[in-house]
């Protein structure tokens, strides 16, 4: 039988298998993709695929990679399922690139100070910060076959950082062996310096920095000190020596961590105050001078007394000594008060004493006036080369002015006075021009008033007083308007008080004394109210105490009468009679008022002196000098040595003790002086 064909089963129907790629590079390496192990397909781009193998429905697939692509990773999500009646399109393929492999770089750290850091960079960007010796490593790794540079980024304080093996190509490992050698820096230096304003020519400071490093600087101008400071250091200028007469101040003179030299110190310098040096000469006899000395130099020649400063000041701290470079011709000079410390004040206590050689002048009735020089040591006289002199006439008196420095004699026989100037050098007598002036009829007595202006003369038969001004630069006498000035009967003796107020006259046979007040200008006298004044018998000579407060009459016949003296008028009021009995020829006071001594017939004797009352009273060992006389009296102004007229004996003379008041014989007294001597003065 035929049968009957039978018809083809229809063909089955399949479904694609497909889906959806991203994330492969472009132009790169394609992925392969299988499904089910077999079907093979190989994608080259982005986008859908499809495998050639189409499913039926109802059976599976199973996609994988087989093969991934160069340097990428590729995932599938959606890849297995069961085909059902439809195509399948919900693969998805997801790639992405493979991290590249890194590695580190880095080394090792040596030489780095403690406390200190270095920066370091690789490839000039990527930091790391080394604060200790030992390794360090990059923060940022490299990958294979890249390029790597390490170097410096910031060094260390005061050291320098070098790399060695810092350059190369990562080589599938990590870098290690870069080193990092820290070296310390030579140490950076600057100098400290400035100028200098206002130093004196020649004259140089001394400056120190930080109390040790010295310069001197000799002149205005730019400084700077020769040992440099380190980077960091501190500088201190100060003075160390400041220059002679000069006080030098520094300002912008210190600071703190130098990092240039220093060029803004300011060193002033300024002169410092100086001072005097200077006192007091006294006791120079005219004519003469004193060389003195400081510090033994700065010579200054002192031909008056008075004040003196010397040329050269010295500033305050210094020190000053006042010598005598050469003693005066007549004389010697002492120091006191002469050194010390100059103490921001002018010097002016320096005292110059001078004692003035000494002469001694004496006259007789016999023409002569007998010169002496006087030791100052011992006080005994000796003759002076062409002793005696002539004095021009029967000398009856004597009388020196103040300065020593002229002699005036009264020549009774001619009625006349002769001036002579004094050597103060030598003593010499020398006749001043003009020769003798007249007097009142047989002069007797002669005084010089204090102030040297004047000179009066008594007339014991004249009844009166002459009066002269005296010419300061020659000597030379010349009657003053008026006179002479009518006095008592008699006037033998006159004085003046220290002032130069009053003078009193001794009227031998008046038994008075009469009292005038003196024309501080003129010299002209004029008789006090009351004048004259009642003493006792016969007055022979006079004596006024230095404070002008009392005045002595010497009795030829009965003692000493004592007068107040009104210090306004003149007036003299009767104070007291002493020593009654005694016959006197000269009464005498020492410098300080204190003693007075009396010359009777054949001895002297002494008082004390109340300066209040007047009142005298008798030394317990009376007399002070026994067996000798003396018509004249005259003390140093010293107050240490007495001289006396003896007559046909010669000149007495007598050292006295001026605590007691007692007298030594001077060696080799008395000294002959004429055959008979009635006047005696000593210079100053």
């Amino acid at each position: 039988m035929t049968s009957t064909p039978t018809s083809p089963p229809p063909p089955v129907q399949t479904y694609l298998v497909a889906g959806n790629i991203t994330g492969l590079n472009a132009g790169g390496a394609p992925i392969t993709l299988v499904n089910n192990g077999k079907d093979t397909l190989t994608v080259n781009a982005n986008g859908g695929f499809q495998f050639p193998t189409a499913l039926a429905s109802g059976a599976t697939y199973s996609i994988t990679v087989a093969t991934q692509p160069t340097g990428e990773t590729c995932t599938v999500t959606n890849g297995s399922g069961t085909v059902s009646a439809a195509n399948v399109t919900s693969i998805s393929v997801s790639c992405s690139a493979v991290p590249a492999k890194t590695y580190t770089v880095g080394g090792n750290v040596t030489g780095l100070s403690a406390g200190a850091s270095v920066t370091l960079k690789n490839n000039g960007s990527d930091t790391v910060s080394v604060s200790a010796n030992g390794p360090f490593v990059f923060p940022v790794s490299l990958v294979d076959a890249a390029a790597y540079n390490v170097t410096v980024g910031t060094q260390p304080a005061g050291e320098t950082c070098t790399a060695s093996n810092a350059i190369g190509t990562v080589d599938g490992a990590n870098v290690g062996n870069v080193n990092v050698v820290c070296i310390a820096n030579a140490p950076k230096t600057y100098t400290v310096g400035g100028a200098v304003s206002g130093l004196s020519t020649g004259a140089s400071v001394t400056l120190l920095d930080n109390g040790a490093d010295a310069t001197t600087v000799s002149s205005n101008g730019t400084f700077t000190f020769p040992t440099a400071l380190q980077g960091g250091a501190s500088w201190a200028v100060t003075v160390g020596t400041q220059p002679a007469g000069e006080t030098c101040s520094v300002s912008n003179a210190n600071g703190t961590k130098i990092g240039a030299n220093v060029t803004a110190v300011t060193v002033a310098c300024s002169p410092n105050p100086t001072y005097s040096i200077g006192g007091s000469v006294s006791g120079l006899r005219p004519g003469t001078s004193v060389a003195l000395e400081n510090n033994g130099s700065n010579p200054l020649t002192v031909a008056a007394n008075g004040t003196f400063v010397f040329g050269t000041q010295l500033v305050s701290g210094a020190t000053y000594n006042v010598t005598v470079a050469t003693q005066p011709a007549a004389g010697n000079c002492t120091v006191t008060n002469g050194s010390g410390t100059v103490s921001a004040a002018n010097v002016t206590s320096v005292n110059v004493t001078c004692v003035a050689a000494q002469f001694v002048y004496s006259v007789d009735g016999n023409n002569s006036i007998y010169e002496f020089a006087v030791n100052a040591t011992t006080g005994a006289l000796t003759p002076l080369a062409g002793s005696p002199v002539t004095a021009g006439g029967e000398s009856n008196g004597i009388a020196l002015n103040p300065t020593g420095t002229v002699a005036y004699v009264i020549l009774g026989d001619k009625s006349t006075v002769a001036a002579f100037t004094v050597n103060v050098v030598t003593g010499a007598l020398t006749p001043v021009a003009g020769g003798p002036v007249a007097t009142g009829q047989d002069p007797s007595g002669i005084v010089v008033a204090p102030s040297g202006k004047f000179a009066y003369v008594a007339s014991l038969d004249g009844n009166n007083v002459s009066a002269y001004s005296i010419d300061s630069a020659t000597g030379a006498l010349t009657p003053v308007a008026g006179s002479p000035f009518a006095a008592g009967k008699g006037s033998i003796a006159i004085t003046i008080d220290p002032a130069g107020r009053f003078a009193y006259v001794a009227n031998y046979n008046g038994s008075s004394v009469s009292a005038y007040t003196i024309d501080a200008t003129t010299g002209a006298l004029t008789p006090v109210a009351g004048s004259p004044f009642t003493s006792l018998d016969h007055p022979y000579a006079l004596a006024v105490n230095p404070a002008g407060t009392f005045v002595y009459v010497a009795s030829a016949d009965n003692g000493i009468e004592a007068f107040s003296i009104n210090q306004t008028t003149g007036v003299l009021t009767a104070a007291g009679s002493f020593a009654n009995g005694l016959g006197l020829n000269a009464i005498a006071l020492n410098a300080a008022g204190t003693v007075m001594y009396a010359a009777e017939a054949n001895s002297i004797d002494a008082y004390t002196v109340d300066a209040i009352t007047g009142a005298l009273t008798a030394f317990p060992g009376n007399p002070v000098v026994a067996g000798s006389s003396a018509d004249n009296l005259v003390i140093s102004t010293s107050g240490t040595l007495m001289y006396g007229s003896e007559g046909t004996a010669g000149l007495l003379g007598e050292t006295i003790n001026k605590s007691t008041g007692a007298f030594t014989a001077v060696p080799g007294s008395p000294f002959t002086a004429g055959a008979q001597v009635v006047g005696v003065v000593i210079t100053p």
